[in-house]
C-alpha cells in the first residue's frame, strides 16, 4: 500500500490503545480554517445557480468575492478545488448584444466566396 513502518506502527498502538477510535487523525497544528463548510457551499452554489446582478452571463472569481465579501484568492481556489468553471457553460447561451444579429451579418459577408456557399473551406 506504499505505507512506511513508522505508519503502520503508529496505526497498530493506537488501534491496540483506542480501538477503531484511535484510527481517527489526530487535529494538526496551524492556522484554524475561517470559514464553514456551509459557506463554501453557498459560494459554489451561486456560482452554479444564479447570475450576477450587474448584467453580466456568469460569475468570475473577482464577481463572487465581491458579491460575497471573501477574497478572491480564497474563492479561486474554492472554484478550482470542486472544477467549477462558471464561465464554460455546457449548453448554447443567446447574446445579449442589441446588435449582435447585424454583427454577425457583418461577419458573415467578409468572408471568401466559398465560406459565404457553405462548402466549409476557408482558404
Amino acid at each position: 500500500m506504499g505505507l512506511t513502518g513508522m505508519t503502520v506502527g503508529k496505526w497498530r498502538k493506537r488501534y491496540r490503545e483506542l480501538g477503531l477510535e484511535g484510527l481517527h487523525d489526530e487535529l494538526r497544528p496551524g492556522r484554524p480554517r475561517t470559514y464553514e463548510d456551509d459557506k463554501v457551499v453557498e459560494v459554489i452554489n451561486r456560482a452554479l445557480q444564479t447570475k450576477p446582478a450587474d448584467g453580466s452571463t456568469q460569475w468570475s472569481a473577482r464577481s463572487l468575492s465581491a458579491a460575497t465579501g471573501i477574497s478572491k484568492t480564497t474563492v479561486h481556489r474554492w472554484l478550482q478545488t470542486f472544477s467549477v468553471q462558471p464561465h464554460r457553460q455546457k449548453h448554447f447561451k443567446l447574446s445579449t448584444d442589441l446588435f449582435f444579429v447585424e454583427k454577425v451579418r457583418g461577419h458573415r459577408r467578409s468572408l471568401p466566396e466559398p465560406a459565404r456557399q457553405g462548402d466549409g473551406a476557408l482558404r
